[in-house]
């Protein structure tokens, strides 16, 4: 008798071992089923074809251990670096002399499309600039111009008024009224011309005209009324730099600053926003630099031999028009609290948004192209600046015929799915086993990626992936996570956006059943798999996270 209750007592433990295990199965079943994933793809071709077209998803598979012949990226989210701030152009005087140009409903159209976050592309960092610009359509003007031999150190006579007349203020804050996200980031391209030794904004024949240190405080305080300006027009300043470019030698708007004058100007204007003594205080960034990624090297890195300075800088602006971007990953890892902005540098076509890879992945956290808009003659333009095509253009000859260039669509790839704060995730640039990469100064590089990428992780848990084919071939590719692997054959001068849910779990181990004795000395089989074991203890099953 006692060997047949201990026979049907094992019975009974194995059928209930056995229950458990079904139940396990069907558990896994339907966690695998859950875990199976698809990415959303969208492409956009470099000849007008595709415009951000929604493709059919692609689901992730098992990773082809024999998979010769086929790029690969590898991506690794547990592995994160910068933080993404934004994407947009600039709002200066010729691109909303053009928009003023259109019918209200087709520069409603235009505005809305690039910024709309639901509707549009998301633009989401926009750069004005403090008077004119070498892009305008008017006469050159400051905010306190005085006859000659005039000062105002007082800023008695500072107005924005030409910026209200030229509908810059209405038209700013119609780009706010569509994306409330929308950060404004500013600079000056000359000081009023009575604080320059040359008494003009502009740099004129002989390409010239420095700072006179004598007017520094009383440039901090024009810069707080423009500030306080803006804000009463209901335009807030999010950051702004020192100066545009301190030091170019050109005969449009211009200003020298020496490296003395910007840390000086530095600690004088940071004082002036913490002060209570012209008004109240203000919270806006002040970023160093904002000249070329060469100048850094060459001079304007001493800016943090200062150590007053180098606390009291918000972050550094670069430009891409000389100099190797690996200065800007330099910069980043011998000041890794300054964060970094690639503030202005137009590029074009897949290669263009090849370059913006770069500048991401040498940590910058933000991107803005120079003019949104000129027409199809590059008007208008007063400075002896030529123009390449803008991210809009409309007719010389008919305003409300008008096109969105490629340009605006490939940034949208990035900008319609990266939201702020998203992290760069690790993975390789290109796959050196097809490609190669040498750098050159002015960013044109001969020998580039036929196929590279980057990815970003949203606060949401969404992984977003942009692919950039910069060959005229169609090129396959394959992009490994988390223990799967996404495959693709990406058009010839086509970027894609691919957007998929972050895996809770990385790489997963098998296990085997193991058996444990309970605290109260019960004998337990634990049954363990992936990360979810099950108990049995006596006839109940119990489910528990390890």
């Amino acid at each position: 008798m006692a060997n047949k209750r201990t026979i049907a007592a094992t019975a009974s433990f194995l059928l209930v071992v056995g229950a458990a295990i079904v139940f396990l199965m069907t558990s896994q079943s339907k966690e695998k089923a859950m875990e199976e994933r698809k990415a959303e793809v969208w492409y956009s071709s470099e000849s007008g074809l595709l415009v951000l077209e929604r493709q059919g998803d692609l689901a992730f598979g098992p990773p082809d251990t024999a998979a010769d012949g086929i790029r690969t990226f590898t991506l690794d989210d547990t592995l994160t670096y910068q933080p993404y701030f934004g994407m947009g152009a600039s709002l200066e005087e010729s691109s909303v002399y053009n928009l003023m140009r259109m019918s209200e409903e087709n520069r409603e159209a235009v505005l809305k499309y690039l910024l709309d976050p639901q509707e549009g592309l998301g633009w989401d960092v926009m750069r004005i600039t403090f008077g004119t610009s070498d892009f305008t359509g008017r006469e050159w003007y400051s905010y306190n111009d005085n006859p000659p031999g005039g000062t105002d150190t007082s800023m008695a006579h500072f107005s924005i008024q030409k910026d209200i007349d030229y509908h810059l203020i209405a038209v700013i804050k119609q780009a706010l009224s569509y994306n409330p996200e929308l950060k404004i980031i500013a600079s000056a391209w000359s000081v009023p011309g009575w604080m320059k030794d040359s008494g003009r904004l502009e740099g004129g024949p002989e390409k010239s005209g420095k700072m006179k240190s004598e007017y520094l405080s009383a440039l901090a305080l024009y810069y707080r009324r423009a500030i306080e300006a803006y804000a009463e027009q209901g335009i807030p300043i999010y950051a702004m730099s020192l100066h545009n470019e301190p030091g170019i030698h050109v005969d449009y708007p211009m200003t020298e600053l020496s490296l003395q004058q910007q840390i000086e100007l530095l600690k004088l204007l940071k004082q002036e926003f913490a002060s209570t003594d012209n008004g109240g205080q203000i919270a806006t960034q002040v970023w160093v630099h904002e000249f070329n990624i060469y100048d850094w090297e060459r001079q304007n890195r001493q800016i943090y031999t200062d150590p007053e300075a180098y606390a009291l800088s918000d972050g550094t602006a670069f430009h891409d028009y000389w100099g190797h971007l690996s200065s800007m990953t330099a910069a980043h890892e011998a000041y890794p609290d300054k964060p970094i902005y690639m503030t202005e540098r137009s590029v074009w076509g897949t290669r263009g948004a090849d370059r913006i890879i770069q500048y991401f992945r040498n940590y910058a956290r933000s991107y803005n192209a120079w003019v949104t808009l000129l027409d199809t003659r590059g008007q208008p333009n007063v400075s002896s600046t030529a123009a390449g095509r803008t991210l809009v253009t409309i007719d010389a000859d008919n305003a409300d015929n008008y096109t969105i260039n490629f340009e605006a669509h490939m940034m949208g790839h990035f900008s319609k799915f990266i939201k702020r704060g998203a992290l760069r995730l690790e993975s390789n640039y290109f796959d050196a086993s097809y490609d190669s990469h040498v750098p050159k100064m002015n960013g044109e590089e001969e020998q580039r990626p036929g196929v590279s990428n980057i990815a970003f992780k949203n606060d949401d848990g969404t992984i977003v992936m942009i692919v950039v084919n910069s060959s005229s071939e169609p090129q396959t590719f394959r992009a490994l996570y988390a223990d799967d692997e996404l495959r693709d054959m990406l058009p010839g001068r086509t970027l894609a956006t691919y957007r998929w849910t972050a895996k809770s779990k990385g790489a997963y181990k098998e296990r085997a059943a193991i058996v444990d004795v309970h605290p109260e000395g019960e004998r337990i089989l634990r049954l363990s798999m992936n990360g979810t074991a099950f108990n049995l203890n006596g006839f109940q099953l119990d489910r528990f996270e390890e």
